[in-house]
């Protein structure tokens, strides 16, 4: 006997299943127009009645996309200009986490550009901090033990007359860093 779980489950999986298919796919000359209207249409009344005809014809979330672009471009002044004042700030921002919340907000209102803009920002960030990682500065390498100084032993040639003379001298002792062996 089959419980009543499993049949909610399968219900559940069939209905899904068919919902899944009755969404069409974008393709061809209505992406072309779609892909044009949402990057270059500027006149939000125009998106409207562009994003009502894509629902008529099934895509919705195409539709929801076009809407947001129209309230986009139908922003106020005031709002273009916070906007403008809070892409300024990002580009100083130095929070990797904010910058990706923010490019997120900035999709979520179709503004692609500025969100491109940011994540170039989060892209830079993230460079220089594993060029910083790989390459530590001078003054923050560990130090080396400083060499000590090698004895010398002069070699003295007493000749005939009273005046030494130094003819060579020789290594007696050195550092193991200057012969690249580490210290024990």
């Amino acid at each position: 006997m089959i419980a009543l779980p499993e049949i909610a489950l399968v219900s559940l999986i069939v209905m899904a299943w068919k919902r899944s298919g009755n969404t069409p796919k974008l393709e061809g000359e209505r992406k072309n127009v779609y892909d044009n209207a949402i990057e270059y249409l500027t006149d939000p009344e125009k998106l409207r009645k562009l994003a009502d005809a894509f629902e008529k014809e099934g895509y919705k979330m195409e539709a929801t996309m076009l809407r947001k672009r129209a309230d986009l471009r139908g922003m106020s002044d005031e709002k273009k200009k916070q906007n403008r004042e809070i892409l300024e700030k990002a580009d100083k921002s130095e929070n990797i986490s904010a910058l990706k919340k923010l490019a997120e907000a900035f999709d979520a209102i179709t503004a692609t550009g500025s969100a491109a803009r940011v994540r170039k920002r989060i892209e830079f960030l993230e460079n220089r901090a594993k060029s910083e990682n790989e390459f530590e500065p001078f003054d923050k390498q560990p130090k080396q033990a400083e060499p000590s100084k090698p004895v010398v032993q002069e070699v003295k040639d007493e000749s005939e007359d009273s005046t030494p003379v130094v003819h060579k001298a020789e290594i007696v002792e050195s550092s193991p860093a200057i012969h690249g062996d580490e210290e024990k």
